[in-house]
């Protein structure tokens, strides 16, 4: 995050706002039960379901990584002070609905179709996303706990210097 803000700083001017949103947890909520954690363990279990198949190496598998950091309020107040460039105007939670299994299976193959890809290897997409779907079916309500999906949405001002 230090890197996009620096980015930023560049590119607005003293006094002006930046907004963005993202996926994020409560302040004090354990890193294992933020949503995109728990549905990085549901891609692993696809990932494993393959390897057992035969479909997919377990090296291949223990070679791939998908680095994620999910960040609370207080992680963020705490790089946006660090960088020096912005204060904050606001940081509020955004409740995610629980989506559809099969629009939220398609809609982390549109972000994460290339990266498997490129990992595995092209034949291998449409056995593991149905199979993920089908896991998605299963554990939604799981995934989606009440409250614990939330969305950042924060508002920065870039810091006026004389």
């Amino acid at each position: 995050m230090e890197n996009f803000l620096n980015a930023r700083a560049e590119e607005i001017v003293q006094g002006g706002l930046l907004a963005f949103v993202v996926p994020g947890r409560s302040n004090g909520a354990p890193h294992s039960e933020a949503f995109g954690n728990k549905t990085t363990k549901l891609l692993e279990s696809c990932l494993i379901d393959m390897v057992n198949k035969g479909k997919i190496s377990s090296e291949n598998v223990d070679s791939f990584n998908l680095p994620a950091y999910y960040a609370s309020p207080q992680d963020v107040e705490a790089v946006v002070k660090r960088n020096g460039y912005f204060s904050i105007e606001t940081i509020e939670h955004l409740p995610q609905q629980m989506p559809r299994s099969k629009e939220f299976a398609s809609a982390l193959r549109a972000g994460m179709g290339g990266t498997l890809k490129k990992q595995f290897g092209e034949e291998i997409l449409d056995e593991f996303f149905d199979l993920l779907y089908k896991k998605f079916e299963e554990n939604l309500s799981f995934i989606f706990e009440s409250g614990k999906a939330i969305s950042l949405f924060v508002l920065l001002k870039r810091i006026v210097t004389e």
